[in-house]
C-alpha cells in the first residue's frame, strides 16, 4: 500500500513540474487593452485621423506578434469600414517632431505590457464624424491567427470633438464639459459635412 502512496505522489508531483513549466514558460495567452482616457483626432477633406493611447498587455508565457491594427464601429451603417494603423507617434499630443516610427509588426514580451500611441487614419467621407458617440472596436492581426483578434471595446466619446479640422488631443469621458456640448458638436460636425461637399 506504501509503495502506491509514494507512487500516487510522485505521479502528482511530476504532473504539477511539468503543468507548472507549461505555465510559466510556454504558454500562449491573449492580448488586454483598456478603455483609453483621452484620444486625439483631425479631420480634413481628404482623410479622418484617430490617435489612441493603448496599452497591450500579454497574458501568458509567450511573445505575442502584433502584425496590423484597426479601429472599426460595428454598431454604424458600414461596420467594415475602418481607420488603419498608420503610424506610431512618441505621445498622444500631436506636437511637430513627434513621430516615432511608420506602421511595423512588434512583440509583446510574455506577462509584460507595452504602451503605443498608435494613429489610425481612413478616408474622408468614408468614416466621417458626426459630433456624437461611437461604439469603437479595436482589432489586432496577430502573428498565430490569420483572423482579425478583437482587442478593445469601448465609447469613443466623439461628442468631445469641438474642433475637427485641428489635429489636438480631447477627453475620452462621458463628463459633458458644458451643457450644450452635444447640441454644439452635431451643429460643428454638418457644417464640417457641408463646408466638404458630404451628405448627411
Amino acid at each position: 500500500m506504501a509503495d502506491w502512496v509514494a507512487l500516487f505522489i510522485a505521479l502528482a508531483a511530476l504532473t504539477f513540474t511539468i503543468a507548472s513549466f507549461w505555465w510559466l514558460n510556454t504558454r500562449r495567452g491573449r492580448l488586454e487593452s483598456y478603455e483609453p482616457h483621452s484620444f486625439a483626432a483631425h479631420v480634413s477633406k481628404e482623410r479622418v485621423l484617430l490617435r489612441l493611447p493603448l496599452v497591450l498587455f500579454n497574458t501568458g508565457a509567450q511573445p505575442i506578434v502584433v502584425q496590423n491594427l484597426r479601429v472599426r464601429f460595428p454598431e454604424e451603417d458600414q461596420p467594415d469600414m475602418a481607420l488603419d494603423w498608420n503610424n506610431t507617434r512618441t505621445q498622444l499630443k500631436p506636437v511637430q517632431d513627434d513621430h516615432e516610427d511608420l506602421r511595423a509588426v512588434f512583440a509583446v514580451p510574455g506577462r509584460a505590457a507595452v504602451q503605443k500611441f498608435v494613429e489610425f487614419a481612413g478616408s474622408f467621407p468614408g468614416v466621417v464624424p458626426r459630433g456624437r458617440n461611437y461604439d469603437a472596436l479595436v482589432e489586432a492581426k496577430l502573428g498565430h491567427d490569420p483572423d482579425w483578434t478583437s482587442l478593445l471595446r469601448f465609447t469613443l466619446y466623439a461628442v468631445h470633438i469641438n474642433s475637427p479640422t485641428q489635429f489636438i488631443t480631447y477627453s475620452n469621458t462621458a463628463t459633458l464639459c458644458s451643457p450644450d456640448e452635444p447640441e454644439k458638436a452635431k451643429q460643428t460636425a454638418e457644417s464640417l459635412l457641408r463646408r466638404f461637399g458630404v451628405a448627411h
